[in-house]
């Protein structure tokens, strides 16, 4: 989760003509990419469109449109089904000082398809000065107004995709009644191995591969 605060000039009286300036809070899906086309909504700006990469995201001005302070709470899915994200993993014990912050993340040891070595699974970190071309393990994540489900894949290093035939690691939060305040509260208790989960488990195994673009 990123914390997102947005500010419109006249507390959006001037845009909309109805909404006061008083701070409120919706938790709705939104993503990092979504924050540039809300804003050129906002203001009136059209989005450049001869970009070599088409622009992402989602614009979420509708939100600004619809609700006034103290009105009923929206969906999580008001303006789109789900968010995306990824964490790459790589071993500190081979990347040294470009590895970043030290995760902990079980215990015993793993090997990896282009590195045979067995590695403490404890001395693994977050790749933050690692190319993507010398990552060992992708993380993909789908958030469904329900559940988040994440994957584990060893990182094809040539392709620069996740392997999707092995899979080292699955997750499953239930966010049952999360209003979206709370950072800490709803992902501590990993389900993915319940037998009465194994639906959903398919279900959003399914979907977060439809979604990426690998």
């Amino acid at each position: 989760k990123v914390a997102c605060t947005q500010a419109v000039k006249g507390g959006c009286e001037s845009i909309f003509g109805s909404l006061k300036a008083q701070p409120f809070h919706r938790a709705v899906f939104a993503e990092l990419v979504d924050l540039m086309p809300t804003l050129a909504e906002l203001a009136g700006v059209p989005l450049p469109t001869n970009e070599t990469v088409p622009l992402g995201g989602t614009s979420l001005a509708k939100v600004f449109k619809t609700l006034t302070p103290g009105s009923d709470p929206l969906p999580m899915d008001f303006v789109k089904p789900y968010t995306l994200s990824q964490h790459a993993r790589c071993w500190k014990d081979t990347h040294g000082a470009k590895c970043g912050t030290t995760m902990s993340t079980g215990s015993g040891s793993m090997t990896s398809l282009e590195d045979p070595q067995p590695h403490d699974l404890h001395n693994m970190c977050d790749c933050h000065f690692v190319p993507a071309s010398d990552l060992d393990f992708m993380g993909l994540s789908i958030r469904v107004p329900r559940w988040r489900y994440t994957e584990w894949h060893p990182w094809n290093k040539t392709a620069l995709a996740p392997v999707w035939g092995t899979m080292t690691g699955v997750e499953l939060y239930s966010h049952d009644n999360d209003a979206g305040t709370s950072f800490d509260d709803y992902e501590n208790q990993n389900v993915a191995g319940d037998t009465a989960n194994k639906d959903i488990v398919a279900s959003l195994a399914k979907e977060l591969r439809n979604a990426f673009p690998y």
